[in-house]
């Protein structure tokens, strides 16, 4: 029974048949790293780790759920429960479900067995450091050879600092061209330099190109919507298939990441904003003066202005994850907009959370239901279309309970992000590799939506009847803005992308 779950540890999905009690029991880890899809009414309830799965069975029908539009395009993923179609749902990560029937109906009930909250005080640095190395060497048992995706960045470097020869890093190289058309970090230099500290031998993935930068990118699109299945548009997705293929190649079956951190830890920009409002309210003249004009940091520059246009704490956390504003959103979608049932889906979550919160907790909160299961979600997927499990060892119940469980200022000053996880590198490696600029992953799509151009664009969404659901008119706006210079549409324009060829593939 739920008991269980206190013995625990690490990503799984199960379903149990108790015959005795003539009930099924099934659960999903307390981060939400492993999918758990299902479909269930009055007479039946069908599971499975795939949408897929439950749509094979001819009377699970397969109907899109306008009401998701608003939150999908606020957020490009949905948050749990939800997933686009109606009456097919995630399980929610740390919850369990019993289905039973009871007067020849289908009964199900679903209830939390894990919530995060702060619960300790007075933790030291060396039980953080003590944690960590007992989840990396728990999540090394294995009866295959188990491999590292090595960056050269905080989280990957403290796995193989743990670690060194007991596990084989893989790091990607290519040209400097290819970097450029893959969107892999160009870290390589960096990569090898931490390796020789720690007197590992590095393994290299050759790389050309993981994102088509011409009309096939059409193409990669479809393929997006439908490996990811749920809406969820990342168009990484790509990239890590590809270094998931070559691991696999090289005959990794296991691999491990430092995924998760950066949301454990606090090692995004966006919590730094959070935590000093008051200071970059201050400053937000000459962020406006200096950034505003550069079309590198115009959409970052208009997620920061939008953060202080809101008093309302779910309005400012998602301004600075939206890529559309909210009144473009409204005009795209008319009467299936729907802002209500989002912000009260937000509420729910941050009431679920225990303990009183700080502006960065929250967002940590919200990061921990959304942001981080749709980054699971899409690794997850694009690594087992390879035969590859992926482990995120540094992504645990324990370690989140414990990093949510310390002041803000011990996670993050203005100066540093995940103040931890920088303490134990500094022990082995120089202060200038250690607390070097973070690198994104992100493809290139500025160059990729240049090459396709407005006219084939256009034509996709018309192919696709996304005018159908969508407004015509904000839509054709903002093509026009992008390709005449106005603005830089980009990141918008591939959301529609996903969006036109996703409810085109779901119709």
């Amino acid at each position: 029974g739920k008991e269980m779950f206190d013995w625990l540890m690490g990503m799984f999905a199960f379903c149990i048949y108790d015959q005795q009690a003539g009930k099924i029991f099934c659960a999903r880890d307390p981060l939400g790293i492993k999918p758990f899809y299902y479909y269930a009414d009055d007479n039946k309830f069908v599971f499975g780790s795939e949408i897929k799965t439950l749509f094979a069975f001819r009377d699970v029908p397969r109907t899109m759920d306008p009401q998701c539009f608003t939150e999908f395009l606020l957020n490009r993923y949905l948050y749990e429960p939800d997933t686009g179609f109606k009456n097919v749902y995630k399980l929610p990560s740390g919850h369990y479900l019993e289905a039973r029937v009871e007067g020849g109906r289908v009964v199900t009930q679903t209830e939390p067995y894990w919530t995060l909250e702060s619960r300790r005080e007075n933790i030291t640095q060396e039980e953080i450091e003590a944690m960590i190395r007992r989840s990396i060497d728990l999540h090394m048992v294995s009866d295959v050879p188990v491999g590292l995706f090595f960056s050269g960045g905080i989280d990957s470097s403290l796995v193989l600092q743990q670690l060194k020869e007991e596990i084989a890093p893989f790091v990607v190289k290519s040209d400097a061209q290819h970097y450029k058309q893959s969107g892999f970090a160009n870290d390589y230099d960096y990569a090898r330099q931490i390796a020789g500290l720690f007197g590992v031998k590095l393994n290299e993935l050759e790389v050309a190109e993981a994102m088509p930068a011409d009309q096939r990118f059409f193409e990669a699109v479809d393929q997006l919507s439908l490996h990811t299945e749920e809406m969820l548009s990342d168009y990484t997705f790509h990239s890590s298939q590809l270094i998931a293929a070559k691991s696999r190649a090289a005959g990794y079956k296991v691999m491990q990441s430092g995924m998760g951190a950066d949301e454990i830890f606090a090692g995004y920009s966006r919590y730094e904003i959070v935590k000093h409002a008051a200071f970059y309210k201050g400053i937000r003249s000459l962020v406006n003066l200096f950034f505003s004009k550069s079309k590198f940091f115009e959409k970052r520059v208009h997620r920061f202005n939008a953060f202080f246009n809101y008093d309302d704490f779910r309005l400012k956390y998602t301004a600075l994850i939206t890529h559309l504003s909210i009144d473009m959103i409204r005009d795209l979608l008319g009467d299936h907009f729907d802002m209500d049932a989002y912000l009260a889906k937000l509420q729910g979550h941050l009431d679920r959370v225990g303990g009183k919160l700080t502006p960065m907790k929250k967002a940590m909160a919200l990061d921990m239901k959304g942001f981080l299961i749709k980054n699971f979600m899409y690794v997850d997927k694009s690594s087992m279309l390879e035969s590859q499990e992926l482990r995120v060892p540094l992504a645990t119940k324990e370690l989140a309970q414990l990093a949510f469980s310390m002041d803000d200022s011990r996670l993050l000053t203005l100066k540093e992000t995940k103040i931890p996880l920088r303490k134990i590198l500094l022990k082995d490696l120089p202060k200038k590799v250690v607390n070097r600029k973070k690198v994104g992953f992100t493809p290139p799509m500025d160059n990729i939506v240049t090459n396709l151009g407005k006219a084939p664009i256009q034509q996709f969404f018309t192919d696709k009847k996304v005018y159908d659901i969508l407004r015509p008119a904000p839509l054709n706006q903002l093509l026009d803005d992008h390709f005449s210079g106005k603005r830089n549409n980009t990141y918008k324009i591939l959301e529609m992308l996903y969006f036109a060829s996703w409810t085109d593939l779901n119709r």
